[in-house]
């Protein structure tokens, strides 16, 4: 991010992807839209399962949720007890390993930031094995779908 911000002449940064949610309140396929990010350190916390990804699908049609907080690490996250740390501690919505980092140089560059994340994954919070690669494409289309409605409504 610094590396562009130094070469290009950018005025917004508008960040998409996808994340483990951590609110247990929001299901997979909802996108959140923090309007607070950190970082909560630098680890890797995983099941330690040697399961397969079952044929699941989603429950209730995904939401949007702008506002609450996101925080980012090093680490993915497929952890429950992790997970319920993440959003006690920070009160975290969603977690993932990038947006906290590109918020950081967005905000000492003084450049406005936002972060569309879209639920793939409950960070240890499913019943069974870890869903990310289950439902990567459907949070990414769900993601860049938000990201290119906010855009559509830009001045």
């Amino acid at each position: 991010t610094q590396l562009a911000l130094d070469r290009f002449t950018i005025d917004k940064i508008v960040f998409s992807g996808i994340a483990g949610g951590v609110d247990p309140k929001l299901t997979i396929g909802d996108v959140v839209v923090p309007d607070a990010w950190s970082e909560y350190l630098e680890t890797v916390f995983a099941r330690e399962k040697d399961g397969r990804y079952e044929r699941i699908c989603l429950t209730r049609k995904p939401t949007v949720l702008v506002g609450g907080h996101g925080v980012s690490g090093q680490a993915f996250v497929d952890n429950n007890a992790f997970r319920d740390y993440a959003r006690k501690t920070f009160g975290a919505e969603v977690l993932d390993m990038e947006s906290a980092g590109v918020a950081q140089v967005a905000y000492a560059n003084h450049v406005p930031f936002i972060a569309f994340r879209s639920l793939s994954d409950l960070a240890g919070g499913g019943a069974a094995e870890n869903e990310m690669g289950t439902f990567f494409q459907l949070a990414s289309d769900n993601s860049a779908a938000v990201v290119r409605a906010f855009l559509k409504a830009l001045p």
